[in-house]
């Protein structure tokens, strides 16, 4: 129904006019013939979408994509160059930190100019007053000039004044990320309030773990168009996939470089400790089925991951293909390429990776994350504090990530990566492969929630008497 709709765009585009100095600005404006000096800029292109009434909707983007310019043009704050956009109901936002406060009033006197200007009268302000400083939590600073505030307090100040005027669109650019935690998990508390009342909220933020876990849908802005609009998820692996894009073409193999990785593959058939090795001690395998002592002997120049029974092909990959996952083989307990677990099974994931143009600090990881994208558990080289050899190009390398399943019943999905940390600190992703596998574990009468933390439970049988 149209009167579901929060917002709505159509078409909305914006257009800024760059100069290269004032003096240029100046000869055009002034110029008899309208001599153009400036070169144009397209902030925004053809963005069209409809919010609906209590959605959270969240919008990733690079720095630069157009996510600001586009909540400010919801906001009113600054009009199209072409478009249409709808806004159904009255808009609360935090667009930057502080933005619309003056820092020479105190808090107090803030809050009331912002309920004036979104239209509340200064007697209903004053009624909700008590309440905005309450959820602020910033003691006598609330009655102090705002120009001395550091920048949590400020965000708390804004949040709590946009949270108190009962808007119908709620609109949060970044700036959640300078509270303290504390306060930020009474925000998205409040925020699911709000969305349990029909209130639509705007979230854009880098944290994507965030869009995951909180909102309905996502959009993703590239170059001041929509990339994607739909699932968070998907949404994420998307604005991923901008920021670390895949190469088409990776590093060639030479034959020389193939025959010495199709050597070392042999010897490893009747030498286990020669599959690859985890800060220099070699992986210990007391048993192997076919299965795995065919992955452990095999040599790969191209993908094996789909042959697998829980290989996920909407998996989204990327990475520059310094090295590639070839192959991956979960083992649990003794149960080989299993797509049903159960919970507290002891599970092993052997992961192949082929050195294309070779990687000389890496990291291999794994992370288990639920259907809806909140992670379980993340483990990878560098957090376990192990030193890997380098990936030689060519040259084949096998690991293991070990580790008890100790979680509910439930769907889950594994992300495997290969990684290295440059020396300037930066990670960089090789071959990042996001989703690439979905496991089942059956429903368990002991254990709610996700994880299994060992919870007993003791009567104590002593009695005290006053």
């Amino acid at each position: 129904m149209v009167t579901d709709i929060a917002l709505s765009g159509r078409n909305i585009s914006k257009k800024f006019k760059l100069f290269g100095s004032r003096k240029k600005r100046l000869a055009e404006a002034l110029h008899p013939f309208r001599k153009r000096y400036h070169e144009e800029f397209w902030a925004l292109r053809d963005i069209s979408f409809d919010f609906f009434r209590g959605e959270i909707i969240g919008i990733l983007g690079r720095n630069g994509a157009g996510k600001s310019t586009l909540l400010q043009i919801i906001c009113s704050v600054m009009t199209p160059t072409g478009g249409e956009i709808q806004v159904n109901g009255r808009v609360s936002a935090l667009l930057e930190l502080g933005s619309g406060f003056n820092p020479e009033f105190t808090a107090r006197n803030n809050v009331l100019l912002y309920g004036a200007l979104t239209g509340i009268s200064r007697e209903e302000m004053l009624r909700r007053l008590p309440a905005i400083e309450a959820f602020s939590d910033i003691g006598d600073f609330f009655n102090h000039p705002m120009k001395i505030y550091s920048s949590g307090m400020y965000v708390r100040v804004a949040f709590a004044a946009a949270a108190h005027i009962d808007p119908d669109i709620l609109i949060i650019d970044e700036a959640l990320s300078v509270g303290d935690i504390k306060f930020q998990e009474k925000c998205f508390r409040k925020m699911r309030e709000f969305q349990g009342s029909g209130t639509t909220m705007v979230l854009v933020t880098h944290a994507t773990t965030l869009v995951e876990e909180l909102c309905d849908r996502a959009i993703v802005i590239d170059n001041g168009q929509i990339a994607y609009l739909g699932d968070p998820q998907t949404a994420v692996s998307e604005y991923e996939g901008i920021l670390f894009p895949r190469r088409d073409k990776v590093g060639t193999i030479d034959l020389q470089s193939q025959n010495k990785a199709n050597l070392v593959a042999d010897k490893s058939k009747n030498t286990p400790e020669a599959i690859g090795s985890i800060g220099g001690s070699n992986i210990d395998i007391t048993s192997k089925g076919p299965l795995l002592e065919k992955f452990l002997s095999e040599f790969l120049l191209s993908d094996n991951c789909q042959f697998r029974r829980s290989y996920n092909k909407t998996e989204l990959r990327f990475g520059d293909g310094g090295g590639e996952i070839m192959d991956y083989l979960i083992v649990a307990d003794i149960e080989e390429d299993p797509v049903s677990i159960q919970s507290g099974a002891e599970v092993s994931v052997y992961i192949k990776v082929l050195g294309k143009s070779g990687v000389s600090r890496p990291s291999i990881g794994l992370g288990l994350f639920t259907s809806t994208g909140l992670m379980v558990c993340s483990g990878n080289a560098r957090l376990l504090k192990k030193t890997l050899q380098k990936i030689e190009k060519g040259m084949t390398y096998i690991y293991r990530m070990k580790f008890r399943l100790d979680v509910s019943g439930g769907y889950y999905f594994i992300h495997l990566g290969l990684t290295e940390q440059d020396t300037s600190g930066t990670i960089v992703r090789h071959d990042a492969r996001r989703s690439m596998a979905v496991i089942h574990v059956p429903a368990t009468i002991h254990l709610e929630g996700i994880a299994n933390l060992s919870m007993e439970l003791e009567e104590m049988t002593t009695s005290l008497l006053g």
